[in-house]
C-alpha cells in the first residue's frame, strides 16, 4: 500500500573513484612512463644491444612517453573511475572496443612477463654465476650450460606466466 507519497529511486555510487588532482595524476604518470621506462630500457639495452647509444635512445623515448603520460592524466582527470583503460576506451568509443583493448593489454603484460624471465636469466643469471665462480673458485660450468639452454628459458618463462 502506498501512502500517496512517491519516492525517487537514486542509485548509490560504489565509491570507487580516484581522488587525484591533475598535478598528482601527471606526477604519477610521468614517474611510471618516463623515468621507470628510461631506467629499465637503459639497463636492459646495455646487455641486449651492446654498442647502442643509450643517451640518444632515452632522449628519443622521453617525448613519446610524455605525450602518453599527458593523455593518461587527461583521461584520469576527466573520468576518475576505477578500471582505467577499459573505462576510458569504453566510454569514448564503445564498450566492446574497451574490452578488446583491456584484453590486449593483459595479454601483452603476461607475454612481457614470460620474455623478461628469459632476459633476466641471460643478462643477470649467467654474469652472477661467472662472478661467483671467479670469487669462490667453485666451478659453475654445469649451471652455466643449464642456464644457457633456450628450452630452460622457455620453461622458466612459462612458469612465471
Amino acid at each position: 500500500m502506498s501512502s500517496g507519497k512517491e519516492e525517487v529511486f537514486v542509485r548509490t555510487s560504489s565509491g570507487l573513484m580516484r581522488e587525484l588532482s591533475i598535478r598528482d595524476a601527471l606526477s604519477a604518470n610521468m614517474m611510471v612512463m618516463v623515468i621507470e621506462a628510461a631506467w629499465v630500457f637503459s639497463v636492459l639495452a646495455g646487455g641486449l644491444f651492446p654498442g647502442s647509444n643509450l643517451p640518444t635512445s632515452i632522449l628519443l623515448l622521453v617525448p613519446g612517453s610524455i605525450v602518453i603520460a599527458l593523455l593518461y592524466t587527461l583521461m584520469s582527470s576527466t573520468m576518475p573511475r576505477t578500471g582505467g583503460d577499459y573505462v576510458w576506451v569504453g566510454r569514448t568509443l564503445h564498450p566492446a572496443v574497451g574490452f578488446m583493448v583491456n584484453f590486449y593489454i593483459t595479454v601483452v603484460v603476461l607475454s612481457f612477463l614470460g620474455s623478461s624471465a628469459g632476459w633476466f636469466i641471460k643478462t643477470r643469471g649467467a654474469p652472477l654465476l661467472i662472478g661467483l665462480q671467479a670469487s669462490t673458485g667453485i666451478s659453475f660450468a654445469d649451471a652455466l650450460k643449464f642456464i644457457g639452454d633456450p628450452n630452460i628459458s622457455i620453461i622458466i618463462g612459462m612458469i612465471c606466466v
